[in-house]
Protein backbone atom coordinates (compact mmCIF):
# COMPACT_ATOMS: atom_id res chain seq x y z
CA UNK A 1 0.00 0.00 0.00
CA UNK A 2 1.33 3.17 -1.44
CA UNK A 3 0.61 6.55 -0.84
CA UNK A 4 -0.09 9.63 -3.02
CA UNK A 5 1.30 13.01 -1.10
CA UNK A 6 1.46 13.84 2.28
CA UNK A 7 -0.88 17.03 2.71
CA UNK A 8 -1.86 19.35 5.51
CA UNK A 9 -5.72 19.40 6.66
CA UNK A 10 -6.41 21.30 9.45
CA UNK A 11 -2.87 21.02 10.80
CA UNK A 12 -3.21 17.27 10.30
CA UNK A 13 -1.48 15.24 8.18
CA UNK A 14 -2.78 13.17 5.28
CA UNK A 15 -1.68 9.86 3.91
CA UNK A 16 -3.90 7.64 2.03
CA UNK A 17 -2.75 4.19 1.23
CA UNK A 18 -3.55 1.47 -1.16
CA UNK A 19 -3.75 -2.48 -0.39
CA UNK A 20 -1.33 -3.86 -3.23
CA UNK A 21 1.79 -2.08 -3.26
CA UNK A 22 3.63 -1.78 -6.84
CA UNK A 23 7.12 -1.63 -7.21
CA UNK A 24 9.23 1.33 -5.46
CA UNK A 25 12.13 3.19 -7.09
CA UNK A 26 15.74 2.95 -5.12
CA UNK A 27 15.68 6.19 -3.72
CA UNK A 28 12.94 5.96 -0.71
CA UNK A 29 12.49 9.41 -0.79
CA UNK A 30 10.42 9.04 2.52
CA UNK A 31 12.67 6.92 4.18
CA UNK A 32 13.35 9.47 6.99
CA UNK A 33 9.91 11.95 6.84
CA UNK A 34 9.03 11.82 10.68
CA UNK A 35 12.60 13.03 11.19
CA UNK A 36 12.64 15.49 8.34
CA UNK A 37 8.82 17.14 9.51
CA UNK A 38 10.24 17.11 12.71
CA UNK A 39 12.15 20.42 12.47
CA UNK A 40 11.89 24.06 12.84
CA UNK A 41 12.69 24.30 8.77
CA UNK A 42 9.94 22.33 8.08
CA UNK A 43 7.08 24.06 10.41
CA UNK A 44 8.13 27.09 8.13
CA UNK A 45 7.34 25.49 5.23
CA UNK A 46 4.53 23.21 5.37
CA UNK A 47 3.10 25.11 8.92
CA UNK A 48 3.52 22.20 11.38
CA UNK A 49 6.62 20.40 12.98
CA UNK A 50 4.97 16.47 13.77
CA UNK A 51 7.71 16.13 16.47
CA UNK A 52 5.58 18.50 19.01
CA UNK A 53 2.84 16.06 18.21
CA UNK A 54 1.57 12.77 19.45
CA UNK A 55 0.99 9.72 17.26
CA UNK A 56 -2.76 10.85 18.50
CA UNK A 57 -2.57 14.27 16.39
CA UNK A 58 -1.29 12.84 13.03
CA UNK A 59 -2.32 10.49 10.60
CA UNK A 60 0.10 7.82 10.03
CA UNK A 61 0.74 6.05 6.41
CA UNK A 62 0.30 2.31 7.35
CA UNK A 63 0.31 -1.20 5.42
CA UNK A 64 -2.58 -3.98 5.98
CA UNK A 65 -1.77 -7.23 6.31
CA UNK A 66 2.10 -5.70 5.78
CA UNK A 67 3.48 -9.67 5.80
CA UNK A 68 1.31 -10.94 2.94
CA UNK A 69 4.18 -10.37 0.01
CA UNK A 70 3.99 -13.49 -1.47
CA UNK A 71 5.94 -13.46 -4.95
CA UNK A 72 6.60 -16.96 -5.68
CA UNK A 73 3.96 -18.90 -8.18
CA UNK A 74 6.14 -21.77 -7.79
CA UNK A 75 5.62 -23.22 -4.14
CA UNK A 76 2.61 -22.08 -2.02
CA UNK A 77 1.79 -23.14 1.16
CA UNK A 78 -2.05 -22.98 2.33
CA UNK A 79 -3.33 -21.76 5.57
CA UNK A 80 -4.25 -24.31 7.88
CA UNK A 81 -7.20 -22.40 10.01
CA UNK A 82 -7.43 -19.06 8.08
CA UNK A 83 -11.44 -19.41 6.61
CA UNK A 84 -10.55 -17.44 3.47
CA UNK A 85 -8.27 -20.73 2.51
CA UNK A 86 -11.69 -21.91 1.45
CA UNK A 87 -11.77 -19.22 -1.12
CA UNK A 88 -8.75 -20.38 -2.25
CA UNK A 89 -10.27 -23.52 -3.33
CA UNK A 90 -12.49 -21.86 -6.29
CA UNK A 91 -9.66 -20.79 -7.88
CA UNK A 92 -7.47 -23.13 -11.06
CA UNK A 93 -3.68 -22.19 -11.06
CA UNK A 94 -1.15 -20.94 -8.32
CA UNK A 95 -0.45 -18.14 -9.85
CA UNK A 96 -4.40 -17.18 -9.27
CA UNK A 97 -4.47 -17.84 -5.38
CA UNK A 98 -1.17 -15.90 -4.92
CA UNK A 99 -2.95 -12.53 -6.84
CA UNK A 100 -5.69 -13.01 -4.80
CA UNK A 101 -3.78 -13.43 -1.34
CA UNK A 102 -0.81 -11.39 -1.99
CA UNK A 103 -1.93 -7.79 -0.13
CA UNK A 104 1.85 -6.35 -0.51
CA UNK A 105 4.72 -6.07 -3.49
CA UNK A 106 7.11 -5.25 -1.58
CA UNK A 107 8.67 -6.73 1.73
CA UNK A 108 8.36 -4.83 5.34
CA UNK A 109 11.71 -3.41 5.10
CA UNK A 110 10.65 -1.61 1.74
CA UNK A 111 7.63 -0.54 2.76
CA UNK A 112 8.82 1.39 5.76
CA UNK A 113 11.75 2.45 2.88
CA UNK A 114 8.75 4.15 1.52
CA UNK A 115 6.94 5.64 4.59
CA UNK A 116 5.38 3.27 5.83
CA UNK A 117 5.07 3.59 10.11
CA UNK A 118 1.88 1.45 10.88
CA UNK A 119 2.22 -2.03 10.49
CA UNK A 120 -0.83 -4.60 10.72
CA UNK A 121 0.49 -8.10 11.31
CA UNK A 122 -1.21 -11.23 11.86
CA UNK A 123 0.74 -14.87 12.16
CA UNK A 124 -0.59 -18.15 12.28
CA UNK A 125 1.96 -21.21 13.68
CA UNK A 126 2.82 -23.73 11.14
CA UNK A 127 2.41 -26.62 13.71
CA UNK A 128 6.50 -26.87 13.91
CA UNK A 129 8.17 -23.57 15.44
CA UNK A 130 7.85 -20.82 12.62
CA UNK A 131 4.88 -18.40 12.53
CA UNK A 132 4.03 -17.34 8.98
CA UNK A 133 1.75 -14.37 8.03
CA UNK A 134 -1.48 -15.62 6.44
CA UNK A 135 -4.30 -14.50 3.59
CA UNK A 136 -5.74 -17.52 2.68
CA UNK A 137 -2.15 -18.29 2.10
CA UNK A 138 1.35 -18.33 4.33
CA UNK A 139 3.69 -15.00 3.39
CA UNK A 140 6.35 -13.73 5.03
CA UNK A 141 7.36 -15.49 8.50
CA UNK A 142 7.33 -13.52 11.84
CA UNK A 143 11.43 -14.45 11.75
CA UNK A 144 11.57 -12.60 8.25
CA UNK A 145 9.25 -9.31 9.24
CA UNK A 146 11.46 -8.99 12.87
CA UNK A 147 14.70 -8.71 11.33
CA UNK A 148 13.28 -6.30 8.28
CA UNK A 149 11.97 -4.01 11.22
CA UNK A 150 15.01 -4.09 13.34
CA UNK A 151 17.13 -3.40 9.98
CA UNK A 152 15.24 0.10 9.45
CA UNK A 153 15.37 1.10 12.84
CA UNK A 154 19.07 0.29 13.64
CA UNK A 155 20.25 1.92 10.11
CA UNK A 156 17.95 3.25 7.90
CA UNK A 157 14.93 5.21 10.16
CA UNK A 158 17.15 5.88 13.24
CA UNK A 159 15.24 9.14 14.35
CA UNK A 160 11.27 7.65 12.98
CA UNK A 161 8.90 5.84 15.08
CA UNK A 162 7.38 2.50 14.11
CA UNK A 163 3.94 1.45 15.38
CA UNK A 164 3.41 -2.87 14.80
CA UNK A 165 0.50 -4.44 15.58
CA UNK A 166 0.18 -8.10 16.10
CA UNK A 167 -3.25 -9.37 15.84
CA UNK A 168 -5.22 -11.61 15.11
CA UNK A 169 -3.40 -14.87 15.89
CA UNK A 170 -4.09 -18.42 14.32
CA UNK A 171 -2.89 -21.49 16.34
CA UNK A 172 -3.26 -24.66 17.99
CA UNK A 173 -6.17 -26.48 16.09
CA UNK A 174 -9.16 -25.12 18.79
CA UNK A 175 -6.22 -26.05 22.27
CA UNK A 176 -6.85 -23.02 24.25
CA UNK A 177 -3.41 -23.96 26.62
CA UNK A 178 -1.27 -24.89 23.54
CA UNK A 179 -3.18 -21.45 21.95
CA UNK A 180 -1.74 -19.29 24.87
CA UNK A 181 1.88 -20.39 24.80
CA UNK A 182 2.04 -20.76 20.92
CA UNK A 183 0.72 -16.94 21.42
CA UNK A 184 3.73 -16.23 24.14
CA UNK A 185 6.14 -17.70 21.71
CA UNK A 186 4.95 -15.16 18.76
CA UNK A 187 5.34 -12.20 21.63
CA UNK A 188 8.38 -13.49 23.11
CA UNK A 189 9.95 -13.33 19.45
CA UNK A 190 9.32 -9.69 19.58
CA UNK A 191 9.84 -8.93 22.84
CA UNK A 192 13.46 -10.53 22.74
CA UNK A 193 15.12 -9.18 19.60
CA UNK A 194 17.64 -7.24 20.67
CA UNK A 195 16.69 -4.30 18.80
CA UNK A 196 13.05 -4.18 20.10
CA UNK A 197 14.41 -5.16 23.47
CA UNK A 198 16.39 -1.92 23.27
CA UNK A 199 13.94 0.15 20.95
CA UNK A 200 10.49 -0.79 22.42
CA UNK A 201 8.20 1.70 24.80
CA UNK A 202 7.32 0.33 27.92
CA UNK A 203 3.30 0.62 28.71
CA UNK A 204 4.32 1.85 32.54
CA UNK A 205 6.88 4.77 31.43
CA UNK A 206 5.90 6.52 27.77
CA UNK A 207 2.43 7.49 27.69
CA UNK A 208 1.05 7.65 24.38
CA UNK A 209 -1.67 10.13 24.46
CA UNK A 210 0.67 12.78 26.09
CA UNK A 211 4.23 12.04 24.82
CA UNK A 212 5.05 13.83 21.89
CA UNK A 213 6.72 11.92 18.83
CA UNK A 214 10.02 13.86 19.60
CA UNK A 215 10.06 13.24 23.01
CA UNK A 216 9.90 9.40 22.34
CA UNK A 217 12.53 9.48 20.00
CA UNK A 218 15.01 11.48 22.41
CA UNK A 219 14.60 8.67 24.74
CA UNK A 220 15.47 5.99 22.09
CA UNK A 221 11.81 4.87 21.83
CA UNK A 222 11.50 4.06 17.98
CA UNK A 223 9.06 1.09 18.25
CA UNK A 224 5.50 1.02 19.53
CA UNK A 225 4.03 -2.70 19.95
CA UNK A 226 0.38 -3.58 19.74
CA UNK A 227 -1.45 -6.64 20.27
CA UNK A 228 -5.27 -7.52 20.30
CA UNK A 229 -4.66 -10.09 22.99
CA UNK A 230 -1.81 -11.29 25.55
CA UNK A 231 -0.95 -14.89 26.90
CA UNK A 232 -3.08 -16.47 29.82
CA UNK A 233 -0.69 -16.50 32.66
CA UNK A 234 2.15 -14.81 33.55
CA UNK A 235 4.21 -13.53 30.35
CA UNK A 236 7.68 -11.34 31.08
CA UNK A 237 7.14 -9.03 28.49
CA UNK A 238 3.59 -8.02 28.92
CA UNK A 239 5.24 -4.24 29.94
CA UNK A 240 5.95 -3.91 25.96
CA UNK A 241 2.36 -4.45 24.57
CA UNK A 242 0.01 -1.90 24.36
CA UNK A 243 -3.57 -3.20 24.27
CA UNK A 244 -5.13 -2.45 20.96
CA UNK A 245 -8.60 -2.11 22.53
CA UNK A 246 -7.45 0.54 24.75
CA UNK A 247 -5.46 2.64 21.85
CA UNK A 248 -6.76 1.33 18.74
CA UNK A 249 -10.42 1.38 17.02
CA UNK A 250 -11.18 -1.17 14.65
CA UNK A 251 -14.94 -1.87 13.60
CA UNK A 252 -15.65 -5.12 13.23
CA UNK A 253 -16.23 -6.02 9.42
CA UNK A 254 -18.68 -9.26 10.45
CA UNK A 255 -21.19 -6.67 11.45
CA UNK A 256 -22.59 -4.08 8.26
CA UNK A 257 -23.56 -1.33 10.84
CA UNK A 258 -19.64 -1.25 11.27
CA UNK A 259 -18.20 -2.96 8.49
CA UNK A 260 -14.54 -1.70 7.92
CA UNK A 261 -13.57 -3.26 4.49
CA UNK A 262 -15.57 -3.08 1.07
CA UNK A 263 -14.70 -3.94 -2.28
CA UNK A 264 -14.52 0.00 -3.50
CA UNK A 265 -14.71 0.27 -7.67
CA UNK A 266 -14.96 4.17 -8.32
CA UNK A 267 -13.84 7.30 -6.29
CA UNK A 268 -16.70 8.28 -5.17
CA UNK A 269 -16.93 5.26 -2.93
CA UNK A 270 -14.21 5.81 -0.77
CA UNK A 271 -15.75 9.45 0.82
CA UNK A 272 -19.14 7.71 0.93
CA UNK A 273 -17.84 4.78 2.60
CA UNK A 274 -16.06 6.13 5.49
CA UNK A 275 -17.67 9.12 5.60
CA UNK A 276 -20.94 6.90 6.87
CA UNK A 277 -18.96 5.08 9.60
CA UNK A 278 -17.97 8.14 10.66
CA UNK A 279 -21.81 9.64 11.29
CA UNK A 280 -21.92 6.58 13.22
CA UNK A 281 -19.59 7.88 16.00
CA UNK A 282 -16.14 6.69 16.52
CA UNK A 283 -13.96 6.93 19.53
CA UNK A 284 -12.09 10.52 19.07
CA UNK A 285 -10.32 9.28 22.73
CA UNK A 286 -8.83 6.19 19.96
CA UNK A 287 -6.60 5.44 17.67
CA UNK A 288 -8.90 4.57 14.68
CA UNK A 289 -7.95 2.18 12.30
CA UNK A 290 -9.32 1.62 8.34
CA UNK A 291 -8.28 -0.10 5.50
CA UNK A 292 -10.31 -0.91 2.38
CA UNK A 293 -9.72 -3.37 -0.31
CA UNK A 294 -9.50 -2.90 -3.72
CA UNK A 295 -10.70 -5.04 -6.69
CA UNK A 296 -7.20 -6.26 -9.00
CA UNK A 297 -8.01 -4.34 -12.58
CA UNK A 298 -11.50 -2.56 -11.55
CA UNK A 299 -12.44 0.70 -12.67
CA UNK A 300 -11.11 2.33 -9.52
CA UNK A 301 -7.60 0.99 -9.00
CA UNK A 302 -6.71 2.10 -13.26
CA UNK A 303 -7.42 5.84 -11.47
CA UNK A 304 -3.61 5.38 -9.79
CA UNK A 305 -0.49 6.44 -11.17
CA UNK A 306 2.43 4.42 -10.24
CA UNK A 307 5.65 6.32 -10.00
CA UNK A 308 8.86 7.72 -8.18
CA UNK A 309 8.96 6.06 -4.38
CA UNK A 310 5.65 6.27 -3.83
CA UNK A 311 2.32 4.85 -5.80
CA UNK A 312 0.56 8.14 -6.27
CA UNK A 313 -3.30 8.31 -5.78
CA UNK A 314 -4.58 10.52 -8.59
CA UNK A 315 -5.65 13.67 -7.73
CA UNK A 316 -9.53 12.56 -7.28
CA UNK A 317 -8.94 9.98 -5.08
CA UNK A 318 -6.53 12.31 -2.96
CA UNK A 319 -9.56 15.25 -2.98
CA UNK A 320 -12.38 12.90 -2.09
CA UNK A 321 -9.97 11.33 1.01
CA UNK A 322 -9.37 14.84 2.38
CA UNK A 323 -12.57 15.58 2.94
CA UNK A 324 -12.95 12.82 5.28
CA UNK A 325 -9.94 13.49 7.10
CA UNK A 326 -10.45 16.76 7.36
CA UNK A 327 -13.88 16.48 9.28
CA UNK A 328 -12.40 13.81 10.95
CA UNK A 329 -8.59 13.80 11.63
CA UNK A 330 -7.43 11.08 13.51
CA UNK A 331 -8.00 7.97 10.97
CA UNK A 332 -5.36 6.10 10.05
CA UNK A 333 -5.62 4.26 6.23
CA UNK A 334 -4.03 1.02 6.39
Amino acid sequence: MLPKRMKLCNSIFFVAWICIARVIHAQYPYATWMQDWSTTTAEQRIGANIGDMTIFDIVLPGAHKAGMSIDSTTSIQTSQEDSYRLTLNSLGSNEEKVIWARRQQNSVLELLQSGARFLDLQFEHDGDDTYYSYNGLWGRSADDIIADIAEFVSNIGTNELILVYVNNFLGSGGNSALYSDQLKNLLTKFAENTVFASKAAHTAVDDLRATTISELVSSDVQIVLFTDELPSGAFAYDDLFYLASEYLYEPDSSTNSSAVFGQLDEVSDVRSFYVNRLRRGWPSAQLNVISWTLDVGGTFEEQFEYSGGFAEFSKGVNNELSRVVSAYPKLWLA
